[in-house]
């Protein structure tokens, strides 16, 4: 899956892209969670842009397939299993079973996410590189290359 974006920052091999929303995106609205316009996603950059370039940002789509699992699925499995656990324990005597569930839910829930953030800073970012800057969308603002 290729993307086009902005370097808005670079540090070494790796470069920070401002992705816009592209054709592809369809009715999908989930680069609206980051602001107006799009996201900014971490690439290797080993074609050398520099800030200000437009580049196209290649995504293998097996990553994407991936995270879209850990984040969607992950906590909705946490979320039925929180409350299957809550409903079935006695304690508080209390509450009543939809309450129990309902809390043992939330519980879950919450417990998901913190397991998501701890996954995301520990592994996710050891794994093999989820983007890559392949090519630039017009020429370089650098270098010998002609500007229009």
């Amino acid at each position: 899956m290729r993307e086009c974006g902005e370097i808005v920052a670079v540090e070494g091999e790796r470069a920070q892209v401002k992705v816009v929303r592209g054709d592809k995106c369809g009715d999908c609205r989930v680069c609206q969670a980051f602001g107006e316009g799009g996201g900014i996603m971490e690439a290797r950059n080993r074609i050398g842009a520099a800030v200000g370039d437009l580049v196209e940002v290649e995504v293998n789509p097996k990553v994407v397939v991936g995270h879209s699992f850990l984040l969607f699925i992950v906590p909705l499995v946490f979320l039925i299993a929180g409350y299957l656990v809550g409903h079935a324990l006695a304690w508080p005597a209390i509450l009543g079973p939809e309450a129990r569930g309902i809390v043992g839910a939330f519980f879950f829930l919450t417990a998901s996410f913190l397991l998501l953030r701890v996954y995301d800073r520990r592994y996710a970012r050891r794994q093999q590189e989820t983007a890559e800057v392949v090519a630039f969308a017009m020429p370089p603002s650098h270098g010998d290359a002609p500007t229009f």
